[in-house]
């Protein structure tokens, strides 16, 4: 009974967060001049529309750095509270260094605009695709010169649970036997669906970039008859690691660190946890972008260190004496900028058969792919 009633306590209040802030969006947005909004918009056809979401990570990060080197940009962003459903659309011109909000009734005042290039940066939790596919596919029959880009920065394309990862593992994509339920905007869809969807956006997309071999791989797995010309590989730019090969690593009795936000079990927290509870006692462990409010586990030799800011993990490292780098996440990425940066301290790497982690790990010589966890202890051992 009082396990039902926080739920409900816990739904009113979330409810209420989203009504309070659907409310404050649309105040804003009654007050805009029409002036402003149009002058926002008005621009020439070098531009580019860079259609993206409220969420932040490596998507963010990506979106942050493109638009660096591409001012002409105009940024469609979804606006949300939560993963529930969209509430308004905010429009930035970074060249003007202007916003404005847009309804979700509106979306076709943007699509007035001449642009050379439309980007789909990710629409992860965007329950209004299927709205903003047609407004992009009406566009690109209509504008048949405006290039379409989409880039594989998750596997939304694919499925609903964008990073592949339900009931607990890697889903290999044997939808059948997984038998997921999918919903969109609380809408039950079927994967059969949801692919129809993404199909149709495909049939017009001039180009499908993916960050990896293995991003291209899982895509062609779950659309058969996509026209493989239309993918390109194009990994991301590296030139911001300015890590160097550790001296003397070799040289140091094992100590682990398990490195990244391990606190969800898509990262890898039951993987952290089985090697806590079974070496914890014996070698150092350093939990390096994990918190002990996640695990709870008193070990004499394990460290719980929290989060740490970009540019800061080698000097970690480093201080620690960390000798091997485990990366414990179970679902497969689609660059890893983490092992990237890994590789190029020097430093032995762990990690498991998934995704971009594992093909860029294979290739790299210090590094071993792991099955699964008693694949991993076993490894463990034989560096003690």
């Amino acid at each position: 009974g009082n396990c039902n009633m926080m739920i409900s306590i816990k739904r009113i209040y979330r409810n209420l967060r989203r009504m309070l802030r659907s409310f404050r969006y649309q105040l804003q947005y009654l007050r805009q001049e029409k002036e402003a909004f149009l002058n926002v918009l008005n621009i020439s056809d070098e531009y580019q529309l860079f259609i993206t979401n409220d969420n932040f990570g490596g998507t963010r990060q990506y979106e942050d750095n493109v638009t660096k080197l591409s001012p002409k940009t105009v940024i469609l962003r979804r606006l949300s509270y939560g993963e529930r459903s969209d509430i308004i659309y905010e429009v930035s011109n970074l060249d003007k260094g202007k916003n404005f909000l847009l309804s979700l009734s509106d979306l076709n005042e943007i699509f007035r605009l001449h642009f050379s290039q439309i980007t789909i940066n990710t629409l992860v939790h965007t329950t209004t695709i299927e709205n903003i596919f047609n407004h992009v596919i009406e566009y690109k029959i209509n504008h048949p010169n405006c290039r379409l880009l989409y880039l594989v920065h998750d596997f939304h394309s694919v499925c609903l649970n964008c990073n592949l990862y339900v009931n607990d593992h890697y889903c290999a994509l044997k939808c059948e036997e997984e038998k997921c339920n999918l919903y969109l905007a609380d809408k039950k869809v079927t994967i059969q669906e949801w692919r129809m969807i993404w199909k149709r956006f495909f049939a017009y997309v001039d180009e499908i970039r993916c960050f990896s071999n293995s991003s291209k791989e899982i895509l062609c797995q779950a659309y058969k008859d996509l026209e493989k010309n239309k993918i390109k590989i194009q990994p991301h730019d590296l030139s911001f690691i300015t890590f160097t090969p550790i001296i003397g690593i070799e040289r140091l009795s094992l100590h682990l660190g398990i490195i990244g936000a391990c606190n969800a079990n898509i990262k890898g927290k039951s993987v952290a946890k089985k090697i806590i509870r079974k070496y914890g006692d014996e070698i150092p462990i350093s939990m390096v972008g994990s918190s002990y409010r996640y695990y709870k586990i008193k070990k004499k030799k394990v460290k719980y260190m929290g989060p740490y800011q970009q540019g800061e993990l080698q000097n970690i490292i480093e201080h620690e004496k960390i000798s091997l780098a485990i990366v414990p996440s179970l679902c497969p990425e689609t660059f890893s900028y983490l092992i990237s940066e890994l590789i190029a301290m020097d430093i032995p790497i762990a990690c498991f058969n998934y995704g971009a982690q594992a093909e860029k790990v294979r290739k790299y010589y210090k590094g071993i792919v792991c099955n699964n966890v008693e694949e991993m202890c076993d490894y463990i051992e034989s560096q003690r």
